[in-house]
């Protein structure tokens, strides 16, 4: 029974640790899958918002390439070069050259996912290419540059950089450049045709003057005084008036010059607005689109942390489940003489099975017929005893009489009383010796 128990107990178990193990390996088998759909989203949203904005986050698993090579210790597996494409005020632009051997490492599938993500792209020149056994990945990234000295001494430091969002920032000074040039421009355009107004004004009163004189003039006759006179004041205020109208159309060209400049600056702010309003779509849309895959990042990494938590607890009971097996069949007398599988705790075969119970049962009956005789000489010995009890009761019981009969045969008066205690003492004796004897 000790067996059956014991053998059921440990066949129970085997049964819950193959279960556990079929748990373990579909998990595994699932586990290089659940880490796919965390790197993709993350790999994604890790290079959008460095190409975009320059910025870099370490990551809960460091297993992102950028993060690697930017922000880890074993830059021998990722060397980060690169080279200023041109240097203007608010506009310097290089071209980073990134490449990456692959060593059998975890981080290997992350750059394998990046090239991927990268074929799609374009301006990037993605390159996957074997090396002495390896696998190097290389690919370009053009980036707007903050602090050029810096950048010249350690490319690798990624502080130094600018995302493409700061074309946007460029684009927004040239646009808002546009607005003050428009403004300014609107500004001397009113001014000068005020400045165009007067002058003219001016040369239409001079004129009129002028006009004034000389018909004064004709009234007066040629070679009179008042002919003389008028003439030479109409010379003067035509004069004047010519002076004006010089002046006014000075500021006429000036107006010209800038009315053109307005309608360029017009035109410019129209195609200017257009494309900065692209792209800050653009950038809106990839804002968009790396919180989605940061999203998706986390829900995935929640579900792969949430898959080691159940491995580490099914593992955990494997463990227990074994030991409690081991501690089960250590205690089995079949387990000892090697009859019983150590995997399943089942008998290894029908035969040693047999064999096994047939010599239980030949030491059950062995010792069945053992306790037997043990219990007839116990119940001998138990007579015996009662015998011996009862003789020494009887012997007792006669040296008590005999005591008593021989005080009385002292005295003269009870003799008679002394002989009778002596016959019941006497007879007593014999009883109890008779009842001695056949156990001496």
């Amino acid at each position: 029974i000790k067996e059956e128990i014991l053998l059921t107990e440990a066949q129970n178990l085997a049964i819950e640790i193959e279960g556990y193990k079929n748990k373990i390996s579909t998990i595994y088998n699932g586990f290089n899958q659940s880490i796919i759909e965390y790197l993709e989203p993350a790999i994604e949203a890790e290079f959008g918002e460095f190409e975009s904005f320059g910025f870099l986050r370490p990551s809960e698993l460091g297993l992102l390439p950028l993060e690697y090579c930017f922000l880890g210790t074993e830059s021998n597996q990722c060397i980060v070069e690169g080279y200023l494409l041109s240097e203007e005020l608010f506009e310097t632009y290089a071209i980073l050259n990134i490449s990456y051997t692959t060593n059998g490492g975890d981080i290997d599938q992350s750059f394998e996912i990046l090239h991927n993500l990268l074929n799609e792209g374009s301006g990037f020149n993605p390159v996957k290419s074997e090396l002495s056994g390896s696998t190097v990945y290389s690919f370009q990234l053009g980036m707007y540059v903050y602090d050029v000295d810096n950048f010249l001494q350690n490319p690798s430091d990624w502080t130094s950089y600018a995302g493409s969002v700061e074309s946007l920032y460029i684009e927004k000074y040239a646009l808002s450049t546009i607005q003050y040039n428009i403004s300014v421009l609107s500004y001397y355009i009113d001014a000068l045709e005020m400045d165009i107004s007067n002058y003219n004004s001016a040369y239409l009163e001079m004129i009129e003057k002028a006009n004034y004189h000389y018909v004064l003039a004709e009234i007066s006759g040629e070679g009179t005084f008042g002919y003389n006179e008028n003439i030479s004041l109409g010379n003067s205020y035509y004069e004047n008036g010519t002076n004006y109208q010089q002046e006014r159309n000075n500021f006429t060209d000036r107006w010209l010059e800038n009315r053109t400049n307005l309608f360029a600056n017009t035109s410019e702010l129209n195609s200017q607005t257009e494309y900065v309003g692209e792209l800050e779509s653009i950038f809106d849309q990839t804002e968009d689109r790396i919180a989605k895959t940061l999203s998706d990042s986390e829900i995935a990494k929640d579900k792969l942390f949430e898959t080691i938590d159940e491995l580490s607890e099914i593992e955990s009971a494997l463990i227990t489940a074994e030991g409690l097996k081991s501690s089960l069949l250590n205690r089995s007398a079949a387990y000892q003489n090697g009859t019983i599988d150590n995997q399943t705790g089942m008998y290894i075969s029908d035969e040693e099975q047999n064999s096994f119970t047939e010599e239980v049962h030949a030491n059950s009956d062995a010792k069945y017929e053992s306790a037997q005789k043990d219990q007839q000489e116990a119940q001998e010995m138990n007579d015996k005893l009662t015998s011996v009890s009862s003789s020494v009761l009887f012997i007792s019981v006669a040296n008590m009489l005999l005591g008593i009969a021989g005080g009385f045969a002292t005295k003269k008066e009870k003799k008679k009383n002394a002989m009778v205690l002596l016959v019941a003492g006497a007879v007593s004796g014999v009883i109890g010796a008779i009842q001695i004897l056949p156990l001496l």
